[in-house]
């Protein structure tokens, strides 16, 4: 199964409309997730499970890098610098 096979099956088990689409940059060891508008409607606890089911699966591909946006490119998640759990950035749409 690819990457992005299985990058919709975690997203399926958390709603529709989760991922918006999924780029894989595999020189640069990047992976490059675009988020819809659910993501904006999922309680803490969920997004927080999504990121980290996310980044699981880009580190188990040898992705050094996990960038999570919503469709305009602004950033949502980022890798964490030092640790292991993933930073969320933003949780709710700004108005």
């Amino acid at each position: 199964m690819d990457i992005e096979t299985q990058v919709k099956t975690i997203a399926a088990h958390y709603g529709d409309g989760i991922i918006a689409s999924l780029k894989a940059n595999f020189d640069q060891r990047e992976l490059v997730i675009h988020l819809g508008e659910p993501w904006f409607e999922l309680e803490e606890s969920a997004q927080d499970a999504i990121a980290e089911d996310l980044h699981r699966k880009a580190t188990s591909f040898d992705f050094t890098r996990l960038r999570i946006l919503d469709r305009t490119g602004q950033p949502l998640v980022r890798s964490p610098v030092v640790g292991e759990q993933m930073i969320i950035l933003q949780r709710r749409r700004v108005a």
